[in-house]
């Protein structure tokens, strides 16, 4: 129901991803599927594979409270004219997160504590555009004698009454917090409007 192991159904080429599974294993390593294997999957480990995109509409799912969406790029098109050439329908809903609204909002308290948190791993997302709740994460991979590591940030946040998911990865970064938080901090530092100036002059006129 997140949308692992399949395509978002997004207009430009993506791939599905895998989900762990015994049939996977096999297919992939010729092996049988072990308790490791289990143990693995259940702290988000293991042979998962999905791309940023996927991981974007999830976390979003995980901010609008469990609907899953179809990504897409143009809301409008209008010509030299003004005219409307083509409007994007209301939003498609894939599919919604099986999981309780109250357990749903404990995973947002959460992220809200790893960028807020006093012991949060993405202080360095803060920043005075929005308040942002987020996850880090760190993929190995290669083999175990030349491991390197790629670095996750994925979260969400609220500006101007409009709520921004978002899915950063870094390859061989150092890690979620110290590579990709301060990333996300400048982007919406400098991509986010900042306060309107002719609104606030109007404010001052009518104390004035």
């Amino acid at each position: 129901s997140a949308g692992f192991g399949r395509k978002t159904g997004f207009c430009l080429p993506e791939r599905a991803g895998q989900i762990p599974s015994m049939e996977a294993k096999k297919r992939l390593y010729g092996e049988s599927w072990t308790v490791y294997d289990t143990c693995l999957v259940s702290i988000g480990q293991g042979i998962i594979l999905l791309t940023p995109l996927q991981a974007a509409v999830y976390v979003s799912a995980i901010a609008n409270g469990g609907s899953v969406m179809r990504p897409y790029l143009l809301q409008e098109v209008r010509d030299t004219n003004g005219n409307v050439l083509y409007t994007k329908e209301a939003p498609e809903v894939v599919s919604e997160l099986k999981v309780k609204k109250e357990n749903l909002e404990i995973v947002r308290e959460g992220m809200y504590l790893v960028v807020n948190g006093e012991k949060g791993t993405a202080k360095k997302a803060i920043n005075d555009r929005m308040t942002i709740s987020a996850k880090t994460g760190t993929a190995e991979i290669g083999p175990k004698n030349d491991r390197k590591t790629n670095t996750w940030l994925i979260g969400f946040g609220t500006h101007n009454n409009r709520t921004y998911g978002f899915a950063l990865i870094v390859q061989e970064g150092v890690s979620g917090g110290s590579t990709c938080a301060p990333m996300i901090r400048q982007f919406f530092q400098t991509w986010l409007d900042a306060p309107d100036v002719k609104e606030e002059e109007l404010k001052q006129e009518a104390v004035q």
